[in-house]
């Protein structure tokens, strides 16, 4: 029963889908209402769902942590229109040689002018070439915490 509950957090850890948190518990419930499990085994089995559910940490990807903070450069098309604020430019490349997704985020200083020419150049479905740093997103270190790295993974 043990096991089971370790593969239901396993199982949670890498989806991030409560479900199987619920299924394992929900099972190891039924077991127990059918007098198929003492109480001891069931303490055991929760306790484990429990601690691996939160205690198995994420694995990180090799080639993204060997891309962070490299000099690039990609030629690509415009995935994604532009989304501008007063501090910032933003936009998605998708890159022509590796078919991945860049976030382009340029944070213009105080006393720079972006004319209206150039802004409007960077539409949907524009090919460009862009020069810069990879930055990757910091990853959550608390559990609960907002992981922005799982979420622009998840956004593509």
């Amino acid at each position: 029963m043990t096991a089971l509950a370790t593969c239901a957090s396993i199982s949670y850890v890498l989806t991030e889908q409560m479900f199987f948190l619920i299924i394992g518990l929900l099972w190891l419930t039924f077991l127990i209402f059918l007098k198929r499990l003492n109480l001891l085994p069931f303490i055991i089995s929760l306790a484990a769902l429990i601690f691996f559910s939160y205690y198995i940490p994420t694995l990180s990807d090799p080639k993204l942590e060997q891309i962070d903070e490299q000099h690039i450069q990609l030629t690509g098309k415009v995935v994604q229109p532009l989304e501008q604020t007063l501090k910032k430019l933003q936009f998605t490349v998708r890159d022509s040689k590796a078919d991945e997704k860049y976030l382009v985020l340029y944070f213009p200083q105080e006393d720079e002018y972006i004319s209206e020419s150039s802004k409007q150049s960077i539409k949907y479905g524009a090919t460009c070439t862009l020069k810069g740093t990879v930055n990757l997103p910091e990853r959550a270190r608390n559990p609960g915490q907002f992981d922005f790295f799982n979420y622009y993974v998840e956004r593509g």
